[in-house]
């Protein structure tokens, strides 16, 4: 008759039976025996024997079980996810989460759930990703991962996906011809079309990694895409790439073209104000000559002849400019320049002066007082390059005697101060401003009159 009982409880992943044995207690009275925790996923064998005064009898028979799986060493899949479809295949990408002490991972990928034939079974994965390129297209797969310190059961739950089909084959390049030279800054690059129905990505860069992108586009439905405002006397590579439901296919051939060889603009020479004029309006009109190979100009006015630092900087495509939002100082001389621009370069103008003429300079009083306040007839008028203007001022006060174009930018100042009652005239020398219609403006506190005048050529 039995006293007492022996249980022992082992690991059986792989080594001969009760090898690793993690319970072994004796002296159990009853004939039932609680467990302590025991690990997830683990495959477990036990036994019993009994014992009394005689000895200890024959072991029963081994009986096994698998605990559950799950705990801190089951992995956690991130993508695939659950039945996800149309997966690629060119490659097939798989990606799970780190468990802590795993020394590496095990997957398997079947065409069955109970992964009796797989079609992927790699193990010593020391990475948390695998890819693989060895799948079918539209097919349904099932997948698992086990980390090296989970048990021998304790596999990830069982995911499923579908393949998609294939992604596109690479675009063949068709023009410019590999290694072209001489193009222009605008170039349209073609390719060939391929079959299952992508859509195409070009890139366009200065180096063949494709590390410095200049232009490209996504999403094209054409086989053509033009690639504007390259430099010129460059190097550039291109290619071509196709995408669809299914994903990326991969990169064409890279190609490479030259743009053009450009030489910096010639020297523009200045015509007006002249240099060292004496009597520039605040706001003159500065004239230069184009230069050849030039597309833009940038006009700079300074106080100083080094030009640190300017009044104005200006970029323009004519060879006319004046400015429209800054009036220069009276009596103040000014420096300028020009410089003729193009992607290749400049070429810059010699320094010119002017110096803008002080407001009441020449007003000369006639004989007679009038009886109201107005301008007179200017003379002559049509006038190449000066005129006078004549003021009657029938009440003392502040007057002021402007000009302006048909645009509403005031070009000159001729008088600007207190005078008594009587008739005024001053010369308008219009020498800096280009032939067109001007209009004089009289002001006082109770008067406004307005005369046009003519600059002919």
């Amino acid at each position: 008759r039995a006293m007492t009982y022996q249980i022992q409880l082992a690991l059986n992943e792989g080594g001969a039976a009760f090898s690793d044995i993690v319970l072994d207690q004796q002296g159990v009275t009853g004939t039932s025996f609680p467990l302590p925790n025991l690990e997830n996923g683990r495959i477990y064998v036990w036994r019993v024997r009994a014992n009394n005064d005689g000895g200890a009898g024959e072991w029963s028979d081994t009986r096994g079980f698998i605990t559950e799986a799950g705990g801190s060493t089951q992995v956690d899949t991130e993508f695939p996810d659950q039945g996800a479809q149309n997966i690629p295949v060119d490659p097939t990408e798989f990606g799970w989460l780190q468990v802590p002490g795993a020394e590496s991972y095990h997957i398997q990928i079947s065409r069955q759930n109970t992964f009796v034939v797989n079609r992927i079974d790699q193990q010593g994965i020391t990475d948390t990703t695998f890819t693989t390129d060895d799948l079918d297209p539209n097919t349904l797969y099932f997948w698992r991962i086990k980390a090296s310190n989970a048990g021998a059961a304790n596999w990830s739950p069982t995911l499923n996906f579908t393949t998609g089909g294939l992604t596109p084959a690479p675009p063949p390049l068709r023009s410019p011809n590999d290694n072209a030279v001489g193009l222009p800054r605008t170039v349209q690059l073609v390719w060939a079309s391929v079959a299952d129905n992508p859509t195409y990505t070009v890139q366009v860069a200065l180096d063949e990694q494709f590390s410095q992108p200049v232009a490209g586009a996504s999403g094209l439905s054409d086989t053509t895409f033009t690639a504007t405002s390259l430099d010129f006397n460059r190097r550039y590579f291109w290619r071509v790439q196709g995408v669809n439901d299914k994903g990326s296919g991969e990169w064409s051939a890279v190609r490479s073209f030259s743009t053009l060889d450009l030489a910096p603009p010639a020297t523009p020479v200045q015509f007006a104000p002249a240099n060292g004029a004496a009597n520039a309006s605040p706001q003159p009109s500065f004239g230069w000559n184009a230069a050849t190979g030039a597309d833009r100009y940038q006009i700079e006015i300074s106080t100083q002849t080094n030009f640190a630092t300017l009044v104005l900087s200006e970029e323009t495509q004519e060879t006319t400019f004046r400015p429209a939002n800054v009036a220069l100082q009276l009596s103040q001389s000014y420096f300028w320049r020009v410089r003729a621009l193009n992607d290749a370069g400049e070429g810059v103008s010699n320094i010119w002066s002017f110096t803008v003429t002080a407001t009441n300079v020449g007003i000369e009083q006639e004989e007679g007082v009038p009886t109201e306040t107005t301008l007179q007839a200017a003379y002559p008028n049509p006038f190449r390059g000066q005129t006078r203007i004549g003021v009657d001022v029938a009440e003392p006060g502040d007057v002021t005697v402007q000009v302006y174009d048909v645009q509403g930018r005031q070009v000159a100042e001729l008088i600007r101060t207190r005078l008594t009652a009587g008739r005024y005239s001053t010369v308008w020398d219009a020498s800096d401003v280009p032939a067109g219609l001007y209009l004089v403006r009289l002001t006082t506190p109770d008067t406004d009159r307005v005369q046009r005048v003519v600059k002919v050529q």
